[in-house]
C-alpha cells in the first residue's frame, strides 16, 4: 500500500561575524495508519487507527574557521 504525506518548513540563518545562528520549523503529516487484528488464537480482537504527525524545532550556533 502506497501512502502520500506532506512537508512544510520555514527556517532563518543569521550572520555573526564568525559565528552564525540558526532557527528551523517543520511540520511533517504522513496520513493515518490503521492496524486491526486479533491475538492470542482469537481472544482479543484489536482497532487501532493513529494519525502521524510530527513537529519539529531545530535551533543552532555554527563557528566559521
Amino acid at each position: 500500500e502506497t501512502k502520500i504525506g506532506w512537508h512544510i518548513g520555514a527556517g532563518a540563518e543569521f550572520d555573526l561575524g564568525f559565528w552564525n545562528a540558526f532557527a528551523e520549523y517543520t511540520h511533517h503529516d504522513l496520513g493515518e495508519v490503521e492496524s486491526r487484528g486479533t491475538v492470542y488464537g482469537g481472544l482479543i480482537a484489536y482497532d487501532h487507527d493513529a494519525d502521524v504527525t510530527m513537529n519539529v524545532v531545530k535551533v543552532g550556533v555554527n563557528r566559521r574557521f
